[in-house]
């Protein structure tokens, strides 16, 4: 899958390799609470190239991977 093919409102990052797709705004405030951080989806292409090596994308309700760990997003 491409980056750039990932679709949703935000994305929830914990400044290191979680990065959840949000797609609901109660997901917002249940990642906020959680102590994740909440950028604009335009960044998900740097979030991802500055994440450490465990990263992966999936959904913020678990049900859609989108990168699994190791795995690299198609250019």
């Amino acid at each position: 899958m491409k980056l750039k093919d990932i679709k949703g409102k935000a994305i929830a990052y914990d400044e290191c390799h979680k990065i959840y797709i949000i797609h609901k705004e109660q997901e917002v405030w249940e990642a906020l609470n959680n102590n994740y951080v909440i950028y604009p989806m335009e960044a998900l292409t740097d979030l991802y190239e500055q994440s450490c090596s465990l990263k992966f994308v999936s959904s913020w309700d678990l049900k859609k991977k989108y990168i699994d760990q190791g795995e690299k997003p198609e250019r």
